[in-house]
């Protein structure tokens, strides 16, 4: 892995503006892994690479990234969490397999959807 990573120190000077985009970092399969190469980056002088990660806001997560992370968005303040409760429920009523199910079932799936959407702090 160390090798990738000087070869790819090493070629993203080369291009004018690099975009790094990792997504749900945390449900990585080798986290302590991921976050190590990320803060190792932190060293790279490379002006135009852009890291855009997305992830449940974890501790050992914030932890790495907080210095060097130049902005964050959280949806966990946004309006959308509504609008995800609404998408839910609407598949629950339109659905054709899931429209069947007695109405009690439904209201669980929704409840346990709207829980354990962690990452996405629907509530």
């Amino acid at each position: 892995m160390s090798d990738l990573l000087v070869i790819l120190s090493e070629m993203l000077p080369e291009f004018n503006t690099v975009y790094l985009v990792i997504d749900a970092l945390d449900e990585c399969a080798d986290l302590v892994e991921v976050l190590s190469i990320l803060d190792g980056m932190q060293t790279w002088v490379i002006e135009h690479l852009h890291i855009i990660l997305t992830s449940r806001r974890l501790p050992e997560i914030e932890e790495v990234l907080s210095e060097f992370t130049t902005e964050v968005i959280s949806i966990c303040e946004s309006p959308i969490n509504k609008d995800i409760l609404l998408y839910i429920a609407y598949c629950l009523e339109t659905d054709r397999s899931l429209a069947k199910w007695p109405s009690d079932i439904r209201l669980l799936i929704q409840n346990t959807l709207s829980r354990g959407a962690d990452g996405m702090c629907v509530k």
